[in-house]
């Protein structure tokens, strides 16, 4: 059934069991109270009301803010008595996945008195999905008065913010050379059931769960651009940094795996509550208590995508470190070979059995592909015959990918087997996927030129792509077409664009400079307080966010997304080094070429 057909059959489904089935009323629950005010929250089951819905809210208390998590809150009217939001749900957060969330919290603050507040909500489907979803925050930028040109354009200056955003994200106790000042310690207290240390790995994007899914595709992504486009980063200056970047999250994917038990750990935090609050990763329990479970995948559970795909990740570090650190190397590819192995046995996806709580999230469509990448990963670091089969197996021919993802490999997948084989039937599928992205393909452009996949994070879905794209003309296909198109999508991102704005914070002089981020909206610490005012405030955020691509503009190139997250940058950040190693070889093409530097021409007014 396609994504469109599932669509419509969920809508339908939602219409019916909404007409029979009438929620009443909903009373708020009291979560916190203090001296002036209440923090409460309703919940919402909006698999009955579709992809978009709204709620009314009546209270005999004025409300002063609305949150929402596990949705988009397109728009709100907040009033004395009764407030109204208009919701979308954030299933689109699964790449096209047209199921609900099962659970959608809403939570309320108000001041009050002694008295607890009566609040109840109503919910209702809307005849048609929302369109535009608002930013958690406000847009702020910097403004210039010199907006950077095609000529100006750095992309080893953008390579090294980039890793800096990774830094910002580290979990665990921190080196003594952490370039990012206003981070430190943090979760150092992560365990499994018996104690296991899970100290250590990257946060997922504002908050701070660790879910290894996109986490592990962010690290292969960003091992595979280094072991193709190496000279890149020691070109850039960045290759020690790069190497201390991606051990992070490496050396926190060994201790989630445990070969002698076959336990893997596969996310650290609970999302529901991590999204309850608000304020720096180093204080998360340091005024209450905060519950961080750890959720494993067993030998009794279906794991195979993110086992796979973590798999993946370390089999790709181990060829990146083999002439840098051959132990190491070793001790990732001998974890890799294990977790693989208990990867195929387990087929199915991870939130099946073992981590409902990821379906919220990251809920993962498929596994075969990211057990092809892993075997592939294998194949290329072992020269065993038996992993190329494996990899044969598990790709899926003859479908194009919606998106290259942290959910979607196979076009990965297609471009390794063809580096392997040589077969012009895999070539095939990667010039269809990146022909669909191209103008004249099934995908929206902007005005401006950016191929617009999805209003959630648009700039990484182009980002990899033209990753994708640059990796095709490594493997000799796609020539100079490819070439100017990538670089027509990583320029858009750095400033050719109708904002005349980087989307990387920190790159040029006008930059987003509120990110929706929790770390970077709080005070120096540590003796400045941080909390759900903080993301409201006016103006900058109090840090910068060196490096972060925020998630982009809307469909007329209009800022309207300002997410963060590491599988935001990891595609970008190998499509620098892309770009980089063209530039290294005299392979790039001219930023003046008129396909290029006329765009911006063409879509500013």
């Amino acid at each position: 059934m396609s994504t469109t057909h599932v669509a419509v059959f969920w809508w339908i489904l939602a219409a019916v069991l909404f007409s029979i089935i009438h929620a009443s009323p909903q009373p708020l629950h009291i979560r916190t109270q203090w001296n002036n005010g209440i923090d409460g929250y309703f919940i919402v089951s909006p698999s009955l009301l579709g992809r978009g819905w709204t709620a009314t809210i009546t209270c005999n208390k004025e409300i002063d803010q609305i949150e929402i998590w596990s949705a988009m809150l397109i728009s709100s009217n907040i009033g004395s008595g009764k407030s109204t939001i208009v919701v979308r749900n954030d299933d689109i957060f699964s790449d096209g996945d047209s199921h609900p969330p099962e659970e959608v919290e809403i939570v309320v603050r108000m001041a009050t008195d002694n008295n607890i507040p009566q609040c109840t909500t109503e919910t209702n489907p809307i005849s048609a999905p929302a369109t535009t979803p608002a930013m958690n925050g406000r847009t702020t930028l910097l403004t210039t008065t010199e907006p950077p040109t095609p000529k100006d354009f750095n992309y080893s200056e953008a390579l090294s913010l980039s890793i800096l955003f990774y830094d910002a994200q580290r979990s665990g106790v921190l080196p003594a050379d952490n370039p990012i000042p206003w981070r430190s310690d943090s979760a150092v207290d992560d365990h499994g059931d018996y104690g296991e240390d899970l100290s250590g790995g990257w946060y997922n994007a504002g908050d701070h769960v660790k879910f290894n899914l996109p986490m592990a595709s962010s690290a292969h992504l960003l091992s595979w651009g280094l072991e193709i486009w190496k000279d890149a980063y020691q070109s850039a200056g960045q290759l020690d940094m790069m190497y201390d970047m991606l051990k992070w999250p490496l050396d926190y994917f060994l201790k989630c795996w445990n070969p002698q038990t076959q336990e893997y750990y596969a996310q650290v935090g609970k999302g529901k509550e991590d999204h309850r609050y608000w304020g720096r990763p180093e204080d998360m329990s340091k005024f209450r208590p905060m519950w961080r479970p750890a959720y494993k995948c067993t030998r009794n559970d279906q794991c195979s995508d993110v086992a796979g795909e973590t798999a993946a990740a370390l089999a790709s570090g181990a060829i990146v470190f083999k002439d840098r650190n051959a132990t190491y190397s070793n001790e990732l590819l001998t974890a890799a070979k294990s977790l693989y192995a208990f990867a195929k046995s387990n087929q199915g996806t991870y939130g099946t059995t073992a981590i409902m709580d990821a379906n919220n999230y990251y809920r993962s469509n498929s596994y075969k592909d990211e057990l092809c990448t892993a075997a592939m990963e294998l194949y290329k670091v072992t020269n065993d015959a038996s992993y190329l089969q494996d990899a044969i197996s598990f790709y899926v021919p003859n479908s194009k990918s919606w998106a290259f993802s942290w959910d979607d490999k196979n076009v990965q997948c297609a471009l390794m087997l063809y580096r392997a084989q040589g077969s012009r039937h895999y070539a095939a599928q990667v010039d269809d996927f990146i022909r669909s992205y191209m103008p004249g393909g099934e995908l929206t452009q902007t005005p401006c030129g950016l191929a617009w996949r999805l209003g959630v994070g648009p700039l990484r879905y182009a980002a990899n792509a033209a990753l994708v794209a640059l990796m095709a003309v490594d493997e000799g296909f796609g020539g100079d077409a490819y070439k100017i198109w990538a670089l027509k999508q990583i320029n858009y991102m750095l400033g050719d664009n109708k904002q005349r704005m980087s989307y990387q914070i920190g790159y040029g002089t006008k930059y987003p400079q509120k990110p929706y981020h929790r770390a970077s909206s709080c005070p120096d610490p540590p003796t400045s307080p941080c909390g759900w005012d903080n993301i409201n405030n006016p103006g900058p955020s109090p840090q910068i966010l060196w490096g972060a691509l925020v998630g982009g503009p809307d469909v007329n190139d209009v800022y309207v997304d300002n997410h963060v997250g590491c599988d935001f940058n990891a595609g970008f950040q190998s499509a620098l080094a892309g770009l980089i190693h063209l530039q290294n070889q005299g392979r790039l093409p001219s930023s003046s070429d008129p396909l290029q530097s006329q765009q911006i021409k063409n879509c500013v007014t």
